[in-house]
């Protein structure tokens, strides 16, 4: 990995989305120095933040590392992170893949808004007992239930 081309490339990604060091290491969960440290070159960055950065942002982690390729995923690629992180549940992701595609806007801001409200749903979910796991299915599954009968 090529640290400065990280550095330059966390650094963009905090220039388009407005964020200080402290909002972006409050958004991935790190803390404000540990960022801090990595873009002025005296740590380097680890797989946990670069996972946590493209998990958040839905930022290609190959970007990330390389500046190659698209910065930004995908809505399919997205979506498909999110539900496998969440469950297998094949039916359900079919109906958030179809129903995002048709719906959601090609705008920076507005994808990474809405990573983040999947992001905290998954987030719910994993911290959730098994109760309030299958509420959320369930739930899941009332909200697209006119793409699941397909």
């Amino acid at each position: 990995m090529n640290n400065d081309i990280i550095i330059s490339n966390i650094k963009q990604l905090r220039k388009i989305y407005d964020l200080t060091q402290q909002d972006l290491a409050d958004k991935i969960s790190f803390g404000r120095s540990t960022i801090g440290q990595i873009e002025s070159g005296h740590s380097n960055p680890t797989s946990q933040l670069l996972n946590a950065i493209s998990l958040v942002f839905g930022i290609n982690k190959k970007w990330l590392e390389t500046g190659k390729g698209p910065m930004k995923k995908n809505n399919k690629e997205i979506l498909e992170q999110a539900i496998n992180l969440i469950n297998d549940l094949p039916a359900t992701e079919k109906a958030f893949l179809e129903l995002m595609e048709n719906k959601l806007q090609d705008q920076n801001k507005e994808k990474a808004t809405f990573y983040r409200l999947l992001h905290s749903l998954l987030e719910t979910y994993q911290q959730a007992d098994r109760d309030t796991q299958g509420y959320i299915i369930i739930q899941l599954r009332k909200s697209f239930s006119e793409l699941l009968e397909e």
